[in-house]
């Protein structure tokens, strides 16, 4: 029987292997401490009715798991771990010694990201609107049903249809210049 320093150098590699596969996402040092807790707890309760890496693993895995949830329910700024790419990011080296950035291997140029950009602040802007609104809104710009129809479907007149759907685009169009400005 090994000591716990006997267990973390025997089984650090798998440590490590574990605590990377959420680095991109969290703080790999968080993750490796938490790896290094569950492997802590896998040594205490250990009990020799299957392999020690088999328990092992799955204690890893779950205190891991655990940080994960812990983290993305935080409410409080300063707890909650943020998800940062940097796309400027050297990945590594190609047969010429160039150096290779995380944008050159997924090809996306800087008015890629921004035209991305601009859809989901858009996406978001126009779930925020009830289905009424957007009948109203599709209505106007697409004339898929007249306004007639859907004042008969509410049982409010042909100009109340129109003028709230042009107050909605106007919150939309107001809405989605503060947006763009952040």
């Amino acid at each position: 029987m090994m000591d716990f320093n006997g267990v973390v150098k025997q089984y650090k590699n798998f440590l490590y292997k574990e605590s990377w596969k959420w680095q991109m996402n969290y703080d790999f040092e968080e993750l490796y401490q938490m790896a290094m807790i569950g492997c802590w707890k896998a040594f205490m309760h250990y009990t020799g009715e299957v392999l020690f890496l088999t328990y092992a693993a799955r204690c890893i895995q779950n205190e891991i798991l655990m940080y994960v949830r812990k983290c993305q329910g935080c409410k409080s700024e300063d707890k909650q771990v943020k998800f940062i790419v940097n796309l400027e990011a050297v990945i590594g080296t190609n047969k010429d010694g160039q150096e290779s950035l995380l944008q050159d291997t997924i090809g996306a140029t800087d008015d890629d990201i921004e035209e991305y950009g601009e859809r989901e602040i858009k996406r978001k802007l126009l779930k925020k609107l009830s289905k009424r609104q957007w009948e109203e809104i599709e209505c106007v710009l697409f004339k898929s049903t007249s306004q007639k129809e859907l004042s008969e479907k509410y049982g409010v007149s042909q100009s109340y249809i129109s003028r709230r759907a042009q107050a909605t685009l106007d919150r939309l169009k107001i809405n989605y210049l503060k947006e763009m400005s952040l």
